[in-house]
């Protein structure tokens, strides 16, 4: 379902009556701020595209009932300030472009380093913004992701051990680009 660029601040809660849906694409649809809970219940989802949803702020809801997601683009999402609970269980997960180890209030969760541990399936180019809380670097498992092709790694003004951060992540060896 091909809903990019519209104009919409909210999705109607009736999208989760497509059971069947494989695809959302939001790309570019910059007023949207939140998706409804309800798109969390959609288990075929194959792919969901929030490509430039600058607007974005946060996911309502756990995303781990989505087992089928393979691709979940966040790339442009530049309101985004939590990452969807339960990423961590989506092993099948083959792209993720966009991930936010930072933690802007006290009682943010799901922004950990170790909700990339087992997704080992992730190809292709992956941002990480890092900085405002102490992080283990190491829980990402960062060498085991072997199809990950480009790692950009985007360190904030509050972090301020970038050498420790950097060795722990340890990228894995096939690397092509790191920056």
């Amino acid at each position: 379902l091909n809903l990019s660029r519209n104009r919409f601040s909210e999705l109607p809660k009736s999208v989760k009556g497509l059971v069947h849906l494989q695809s959302l694409d939001l790309q570019e649809c910059y007023w949207l701020k939140q998706l409804p809970g309800e798109i969390f219940e959609l288990s075929n989802l194959l792919s969901l595209d929030l490509t430039e949803g600058g607007s974005l702020e946060n996911f309502p809801g756990e995303i781990s009932n989505l087992i089928n997601l393979r691709h979940i683009r966040l790339y442009g999402c530049q309101g985004l300030r939590q990452m969807p609970i339960g990423l961590r269980n989506l092993t099948n997960l083959q792209i993720l472009d966009y991930f936010i180890a930072e933690q802007s209030s006290p009682g943010d969760v799901g922004n950990e380093l170790a909700e990339l541990n087992t997704l080992n399936n992730l190809e292709g180019e992956l941002e990480i913004i890092l900085g405002g809380r102490q992080c283990d670097s190491q829980a990402a498992n960062l060498q085991m992701k072997e199809k990950l092709m480009a790692l950009n790694l985007n360190f904030s003004a509050l972090e301020k051990n970038h050498k420790e951060v950097l060795e722990g992540l340890k990228p894995p060896v096939n690397l092509g680009w790191l920056g």
